[in-house]
């Protein structure tokens, strides 16, 4: 088992981020891991962010992929681009580090396999580097 730590940044303001440790077994996908954490069936339910900050390549947001939006052609704009309006509750503080609207709670982890190895590449990520990354 390999134990990685992790934060959860809930979408309601009146929760406080809080450091989560993902025990990641040889046998498991580390994506089945997150989505458990985060209350999903199965990892074809977590989206994943782009890379956060510059401290390491691999530091991304993992959040739950909307299960239905709604898409009305009376909110497309006058520049042609459709508006989606997802359901649910707008994660402030996620969408200010990724820049992307995020719907529900996420977790903010270093991990993930990068191009150059095909063994998975893990670091922690704390509390104080949340604070730091804002």
């Amino acid at each position: 088992c390999i134990r990685v730590e992790a934060i959860r940044i809930p979408s309601s303001m009146e929760k406080h981020v809080e450091a989560v440790t993902l025990c990641i077994s040889l046998r498991e996908y580390y994506l089945d891991i997150i989505a458990n954490e985060l209350g999903l069936e199965d990892d074809a339910n977590v989206l994943i962010s782009r890379n956060i900050g510059k401290a390491s390549s691999e530091t991304r947001l993992f959040f739950a992929a909307p299960q239905s939006y709604l898409l009305d052609q009376s909110f497309i704009s006058g520049n042609g681009k459709e508006t989606v309006h997802f359901e649910g509750s707008l994660n402030v503080r996620a969408r200010y580090l990724s820049g992307q609207d995020i719907v529900g709670d996420a977790i903010l982890a270093c991990i993930g396999y990068t191009r150059k190895s095909r063994d998975l590449f893990y670091e922690d990520v704390t509390v104080r580097l949340y604070f730091r990354s804002l």
